[in-house]
């Protein structure tokens, strides 16, 4: 009998010691998370209502607290003729495991043409897109 109240009394113990270890490790952990050397950009293109590819002045991207997070004034890939709102350089600016709406103002001169939401994420590595149109059609 006193073999099996040892062996309970142990169990119990590596129990409560595994159920300890896994609630210091949550899964929102980034400490053994291996990134890749990946760059992630979240782009959009800009189209009119004919389906032609417009050239904005401007496109300026808003945090939630209304801050500039970055002004673009020219295509970042020319040939797919799209703009970036949100790339990894912005990661630590979005809080990981969180949604972040970020806002999109559209410039031609000093007039906002239109303004899109999106819903950004961030994992241990990299930024995604988690809501928003890939493409805009302004009016």
């Amino acid at each position: 009998m006193k073999t099996n109240s040892k062996l309970l009394i142990a169990f119990a113990l590596l129990s409560f010691s595994l159920a300890c270890n896994k609630s210091k490790t949550s899964t929102n952990s980034c400490a053994q998370t291996a990134c890749t050397m990946e760059f992630r950009m979240i782009q959009v293109q800009v189209e009119d209502a004919l389906g032609n590819a417009v050239v904005l002045d401007s496109l300026r991207v808003l945090d939630p607290s209304n801050k500039v997070l970055h002004v673009q004034t020219s295509y970042q890939i020319p040939h797919e003729k799209s703009y970036t709102l949100i790339d990894d350089t912005h990661f630590s600016k979005i809080e990981k495991f969180k949604n972040t709406i970020i806002t999109a103002q559209f410039f031609k001169g000093a007039s906002i043409l239109k303004e899109q939401k999106y819903t950004v994420s961030a994992d241990c590595c990299h930024i995604q897109l988690v809501d928003g149109p890939s493409k805009v059609i302004l009016p």
